[in-house]
């Protein structure tokens, strides 16, 4: 996938790249479906076989897709939340109703504390004193988008993730080469970080970056022990969770749980990453339980939070035709796998995408550990075996 660079000058090709990345996730969120049928509006394609006329009124139209999306949208404000379910078949994975009620508390919590929000000025006015508290009614992780699109919208998933686990609210620094892609997610409030935040530059931190959680260990800026209290910690925190973390092991204690103690009294933590995070988030202890109410199928993780989040904005949907939630099938590379069979295009095992830099390390020694051999449904991914790399498998 391109640069933010090469988007931000070339914003044809941006739309463009959107467009069919977007294909692609929504090919991922798709139902399996057998034979391979793929529904489009007034007709039914069938690979290998004919073409069928079909009318648009027999697909079931379960608008807020049982319960996953908020009935207190404006529905004119994002025509593709809605009309998405004219274009596939309904899923048949099934929504915890832990899941939905985390999803309504977010959002409530969201409303309150959006940018332009008294308690938002409030957390605002926190950074400039330097240190965390614990009086904020408002924390927050805010997103730095990096790369292509599509390594963009599986850093905001997982990025919401993050925020559903961590009962912070997720703002996201917007590209130029974003804008008016995507709807709002959340009813009544936005999601964009305001163009006056008083920390600038989040899109150029990096692994080096001296307010960088791996920096501030290293040089021994910052109190590790998970009993500190929030006072004696900064106000906001850079997490550096890009494909090129590991070449500082620092960095990768972000995935201990220790550590998340110690961040999860920050007030602020700023992140970049380029990666599908979700996977070593399964890794951390504190957050295996929650997330197994959330998520009793673990390959259903980005099929139902993506299907939540991602939806295009008014000005691209009707380029846009919806296929989505099938295990992909995959093309095996000879440079990157060289025992190719005689059938190099094969299905997927899990419908999850696949993490490619995970951390590789032992919280408890400071060593190196395989992410593939601590908890079993966190094993390497199949379409990418040329290093180690984890995805969720039922």
């Amino acid at each position: 996938m391109g640069t933010s660079s090469y988007f931000a000058s070339k914003p044809l090709l941006s739309l463009l790249a959107f467009l069919t990345v977007l294909l692609l996730v929504l090919i991922t969120l798709r139902d399996q479906l057998s034979p391979w049928t793929i529904g489009l509006r007034g007709v039914r394609v069938t690979v290998g076989g004919s073409r069928e006329p079909t009318g648009a009124a027999s697909i079931p139209n379960d608008r807020l897709l049982g319960g996953l999306l908020s009935p207190d949208f404006d529905e004119q404000s994002c025509l593709s939340r809605y009309e998405v379910t004219l274009y596939r078949k309904a899923s048949t994975h099934i929504l915890s109703s832990y899941l939905l009620s985390k999803l309504r508390k977010y959002e409530a919590l969201h409303k309150k504390c959006a940018p332009n929000t008294p308690l938002f000025q409030k957390s605002v006015e926190q950074i400039k004193l330097n240190h965390s508290t614990d009086q904020l009614e408002c924390n927050y992780v805010v997103l730095s988008p990096s790369d292509g699109i599509g390594n963009r919208m599986l850093a905001l998933t997982a990025t919401f993730l993050y925020a559903l686990l961590t009962d912070r609210v997720m703002l996201m620094h917007q590209p130029e080469d974003m804008v008016d892609l995507l709807c709002e997610p959340f009813p009544g409030a936005s999601w964009y970080l305001p163009s006056d935040f008083p920390i600038q530059g989040l899109e150029w931190q990096n692994t080096n970056s001296q307010n960088s959680y791996g920096y501030l260990v290293e040089k021994n800026l910052i109190n590790t022990d998970p009993k500190a209290p929030p006072s004696s910690l900064p106000s906001s925190l850079y997490v550096h969770l890009m494909n090129d973390m590991r070449d500082n092991h620092l960095h990768v204690r972000f995935f201990c749980d220790d550590d998340q103690l110690v961040i999860s009294k920050i007030n602020w933590v700023l992140l970049r990453t380029n990666q599908y995070i979700i996977p070593g988030l399964f890794i951390i202890p504190k957050y295996a339980e929650e997330l197994e109410q959330m998520f009793p199928s673990k390959e259903t993780v980005f099929h139902h939070l993506g299907r939540y989040l991602l939806h295009p904005s008014n000005t691209v949907w009707g380029m846009i035709m919806s296929l989505a939630g099938i295990k992909p099938w995959y093309l095996h590379i000879a440079i990157l796998d060289r025992n190719i069979t005689n059938h190099p295009c094969r299905r997927a095992l899990s419908l999850d995408p696949c993490y490619h830099t995970p951390p590789h390390f032992n919280c408890k020694t400071g060593g190196k550990a395989d992410p593939r051999n601590i908890v079993p449904h966190v094993r390497q991914c199949d379409d990418y075996t040329h290093d180690p790399a984890i995805k969720l498998y039922d």
